[in-house]
């Protein structure tokens, strides 16, 4: 296995102590993929590690739970104390970290099979519960019991299916079982904690594979999908087979059906931004688009029409001549907003016109050149305004 100079120079300076990779850079190593960070553990204590290291920068990430950051050659490194977990509390925490000079009780607290390999330059793969095997057959497997490993932390419900797109693997018979039996625990976990893997999950272009799969799953998280009807839940699912891979717009589709899609985006704890592109693409994905003067009203409510199309184009509705007429206006420079139109307050003003009207006048131009009953020509509004104003 290949180990980068940093990598080397880590285990060199734990080399008065026990310490191997682990995780995921050996699974992503034994299936030939792209390895982005490097996870260390080792026997030595958290400050036998800050000593260790006392000429790179250190950076106690999770002291309490055994694990430093160091910094070699501008690499960050997660490095952790052995350890072993002793009782739940929130479904997301231990009772209690213990610190172990036992590799093997600390592949035991491990989540997935294929997260439990640890690698010495010296010793190789150690492997204690055939993750090898599951990588080889492309499987999602929990570590011994899959209900104690959910209960311990439920975020890892969430984390086997994101494996099973990311890596394109089987979920194990009895783990998937597992999963669906303790979706309740899902409950318990922060909203921050279920959209960062939410996002994840949507991110991958097969995952209408497991939202359909585990549906159950994504209702205990978004309680209101309960509600829709048989046929509303069919068209949405058919409609996430469709989509494009992107949360803003499969959040969209699924949320579509919801009445109450703002509060659902509130308690899910989006952001801001996010919140009001999910919400403009539901508002707007059923509107008519079917000439160009609608299209050009939905492009002076919004600049999310890309978002929208493919929404439109998820629920089956051919685009084509949406996107070939919208491409027209933008390359020919039509009207469609305020700051587009050749007149101005400054015009106005010129005028003598009230200023309470302004807003009215402007509008009321726009919507005329927006339905070509005006052109916009700075002369011609002029003389519209003149007419009807003065």
């Amino acid at each position: 296995m290949y180990l980068p100079k940093s990598i080397q120079k880590a285990f060199k300076l734990l080399n008065n102590y026990e310490a191997y990779l682990v995780g995921g850079c050996i699974r992503n190593h034994l299936l030939n993929i792209p390895i982005n960070d490097y996870d260390m553990c080792t026997s030595a204590t958290p400050q036998e590690i800050i000593e260790c290291f006392k000429d790179y920068k250190v950076i106690p990430t999770g002291i309490k739970h055994g694990t430093i950051t160091v910094i070699i050659d501008h690499t960050h490194i997660e490095i952790t104390t052995f350890r072993k977990d002793e009782g739940i509390t929130d479904n997301r925490h231990p009772k209690k970290v213990i610190f172990t000079s036992i590799l093997e009780e600390d592949a035991s607290r491990r989540d997935f099979t294929i997260n439990s390999l640890y690698y010495h330059p010296d010793k190789g793969i150690i492997d204690y519960f055939h993750g090898i095997t599951d990588i080889h057959d492309h499987i999602i497997r929990s570590i011994n019991d899959p209900n104690i490993r959910f209960q311990e932390d439920a975020l890892r419900i969430l984390r086997a299916l994101r494996f099973a797109l990311q890596l394109d693997f089987k979920i194990e018979n009895n783990t998937s079982i597992a999963i669906h039996n303790n979706k309740q625990l899902l409950k318990k976990l922060s909203a921050e904690r279920i959209i960062d893997e939410l996002k994840k999950i949507m991110s991958y272009p097969k995952a209408y594979e497991i939202i359909i799969a585990y549906y159950d799953i994504f209702v205990t998280i978004i309680d209101d999908l309960k509600y829709l009807s048989h046929d509303a839940t069919n068209k949405m699912l058919l409609a996430l087979t469709h989509s494009h891979p992107s949360f803003i717009i499969r959040m969209a589709i699924i949320l579509s059906p919801c009445n109450n899609y703002h509060q659902i985006l509130k308690r899910l704890k989006l952001s801001n931004e996010e919140i009001r592109s999910i919400e403009t693409i539901i508002k707007y994905h059923n509107v008519p688009l079917d000439n160009k003067i609608q299209i050009k009203y939905l492009l002076k409510q919004t600049s999310d029409i890309d978002n929208i199309l493919l929404c439109k184009k998820a629920f089956g509705m051919d685009t084509s001549l949406i996107q070939d007429t919208y491409q027209k206006i933008i390359a020919n420079k039509e009207c469609y907003q305020l700051k587009d139109l050749s007149i101005s307050g400054k015009d106005l003003i010129k005028l003598g016109i009230n200023n309470k009207l302004y807003s009215t006048i402007l509008n009321e131009c726009l919507d005329k050149v927006i339905q070509d009953q005006l052109s916009n020509n700075k002369e011609k509004l002029l003389e519209y305004i003149k007419g009807q104003y003065l």
